[in-house]
């Protein structure tokens, strides 16, 4: 059983979006007039404009920098759906409010990763979400300023899968960790390490072993070995490949919900400025027919 105690290896470190995004022109990110800056309809002509000279509508900012935005403005800030390019190879698409990268998007990194999710405080990965690397290591759960916190589950280069409790960016609290060979460790992680009791199971699921941290006690009977798994609200774990599956089939679930909110929230912005801007119109039309 000592193959099944190798220490689990971790998958390469993605740029996250609150790094690769942060330095993108402030003018940009707000939309606002730069000399700098070439703002257009995205077909050749000058971009639209509010009553009140503002950007607004659908509009192409190019950066002096290189980076360039296509999406809807709202009073000259990027607001509603939008896609975000940068110079470096990085861009995000998805949702924006008050020129920020707000609520569901997708970011894709220069090195290959991508997260798809929901953001806050601009390009902050916050909330449910899927970060898959460039090497095919794939994390889906919950994220706490740009770090795993909360419940996840991590599919490994080496074949492995982590399902468990996560706190800043370490497996901290409980979680089963599943090798590729099918074994399962169960118990309390703290800061990456398996802490205190917990028990392993074999591949077949018919038979366990104690653990105490590192150190393997020996075997222990099917029944004791549930009660262990109980006492941390655990079963027997279900084997590593149907684990997998079901990480696939739920993350492309999630990131399909992503993606229809972020046309939904687009959909609600320019259906406002829309709306508004016929009241507006037909304000003006009133005022000027009662003049006359």
């Amino acid at each position: 059983m000592g193959s099944g105690r190798s220490r689990p290896q971790k998958p390469p470190e993605g740029e996250p979006p609150s790094k690769a995004a942060a330095g993108a022109p402030a003018h940009a990110k707000e939309g606002g007039s730069s000399k700098q800056d070439v703002y257009t309809d995205g077909n050749g002509g000058a971009g639209p404009l509010n009553a009140a000279g503002e950007r607004e509508g659908y509009g192409v900012i190019t950066t002096a920098s290189g980076d360039q935005y296509a999406g809807f403005l709202v009073a000259g800030k990027l607001e509603g759906k939008g896609r975000y390019e940068y110079a470096s190879g990085a861009w995000y698409e998805g949702c924006f409010a008050g020129g920020l990268q707000q609520g569901a998007g997708v970011y894709h990194s220069p090195n290959g990763s991508q997260y798809v999710g929901d953001f806050a405080e601009d390009t902050i990965m916050e909330g449910l979400g899927v970060y898959s690397w460039a090497d095919g290591a794939l994390y889906f759960g919950n994220f706490l300023k740009g770090e795993m916190h909360g419940q996840g589950v991590n599919c490994f280069v080496n074949g492995a899968v982590y399902d468990g409790s996560y706190k800043t960016g370490k497996k901290d609290g409980v979680g089963v960790y599943h090798f590729k060979e099918g074994i399962a460790k169960l118990g309390r992680y703290v800061e990456d390490k398996f802490d205190g009791v917990g028990v392993q199971f074999n591949a077949a699921r018919n038979e366990a072993w104690k653990l105490d941290g590192a150190e393997n006690l020996g075997q222990i009977s099917m029944e004791e070995a549930l009660q262990i798994a109980n006492s941390f609200g655990l079963g027997l774990p279900p084997p590593t490949d149907e684990v997998r599956a079901t990480v696939k089939r739920d993350s492309e679930a999630a990131e399909a919900e992503v993606l229809r909110r972020i046309e939904e929230w687009g959909r609600s912005v320019e259906a406002t400025v829309v709306s508004a801007a016929f009241i507006a119109n037909v304000i003006e039309q009133s005022l000027a027919a009662s003049s006359g």
